[in-house]
C-alpha cells in the first residue's frame, strides 16, 4: 500500500522483444509500480515470464500487478491483480487472493469508480485519457473529464490509456 501511495507513475507492459531488459531500465530509473499485460503466448510461457518480472522487480523493491490473470498472478507471487469491468468481479478476485495481494480496478465513469470503491479495491486506473490502440472501442475522456472524476477519490488511482511520452506532460497540471 505504501508503494502505490507514494507513487505517481505506473507503467503498464506489453509483450514485446526484450521485455525484460526494458523492465529493469524502467525500475532502474526509479518507477515502482509494473503492470504486465499480455495477451498471447500459454499460460506456461506468460507464468515463467511473470515470475522472471517479479525477480527483477523483488530487486528495485518495485510491486508487480498481473493484468486480469488471477491464476498466474498467484502463481507468480505478484504483488496483485488489475481487473477491468469485463474480468472476474472484485469479491471473487478477494475470495482467491485474500487481504494481503493489491487489486486494481480499470474504470471510466462515476459508476464503476463508485463500485470500485464500494468493493474495497486498493487503487483505481481511470481512463483512457488519451486514444490507444489497446482499448480502440473506447472513448478518451480527456484531461478535464480525469480531474472531474478523481477530484473525491481518497485511495490512489492513476491516469491510464494512450499515454506517452509525447502527451504525459498534460498530466503533471
Amino acid at each position: 500500500q505504501r508503494i502505490l501511495k507514494e507513487n505517481d507513475l505506473y507503467v503498464i507492459t506489453d509483450q514485446k522483444e526484450n521485455l525484460l531488459e526494458t523492465i529493469e531500465a524502467i525500475l532502474s530509473v526509479g518507477v515502482k509500480i509494473i503492470q504486465h499485460r499480455f495477451k498471447k503466448g500459454t499460460d506456461k510461457e506468460n507464468l515463467q515470464e511473470a515470475i522472471q518480472i517479479k525477480k527483477i522487480c523483488n530487486t528495485y523493491n518495485a510491486l508487480l500487478i498481473i493484468n486480469d490473470r488471477v491464476d498466474i498472478a498467484l502463481a507468480a507471487n505478484a504483488d496483485g491483480i488489475h481487473l477491468g469491468q469485463d474480468d472476474l468481479d472484485l469479491k471473487n478476485a478477494r475470495k482467491l487472493l485474500g487481504f494481503s495481494k493489491i487489486i486494481g480496478i480499470s474504470a471510466n465513469n462515476e459508476i464503476d469508480i463508485s463500485n470500485a470503491l464500494k468493493e474495497g479495491c486498493n487503487y483505481i486506473g481511470i481512463g483512457p485519457v488519451f486514444k490507444t490502440k489497446t482499448k480502440r472501442e473506447k472513448k478518451p475522456l480527456g484531461i478535464d473529464k480525469i480531474k472531474t472524476l478523481t477530484k473525491n477519490i481518497n485511495i490512489p488511482w492513476f491516469a491510464i490509456g494512450g499515454i506517452t511520452t509525447n502527451n504525459i506532460t498534460y498530466l503533471k497540471s
